[in-house]
């Protein structure tokens, strides 16, 4: 692709395997709340907005955050089968 002195080493954005170029910034406006607990039983698909969302296996698998690093660094977390 080149150089591209606005890309991802600037902090800018980047070009995706179409060429496309992508924004990966998070806009601090749209920022939400992490979900503490993932339970793959739940559908996380949303039709209307198939890029902002997953569908995924439904495998019985849930994993949580037990803790989170002092710096944010690192976090701990633990999977299980869901009940």
């Amino acid at each position: 692709m080149g150089s591209d002195p606005g890309g991802a080493a600037a902090g800018g954005d980047d070009r995706g395997q179409d060429g496309a170029r992508c924004d990966w910034r998070a806009d601090p406006g749209a920022a939400q709340a992490g979900v503490p607990v993932f339970d793959d039983r739940i559908s996380y698909y949303d039709p209307a907005n198939p890029q902002g969302s997953v569908m995924n296996p439904n495998t019985g698998t849930r994993i949580w955050i037990q803790g989170v690093g002092a710096q944010g660094s690192f976090m701990q977390i633990q999977v299980s089968p869901a009940k």
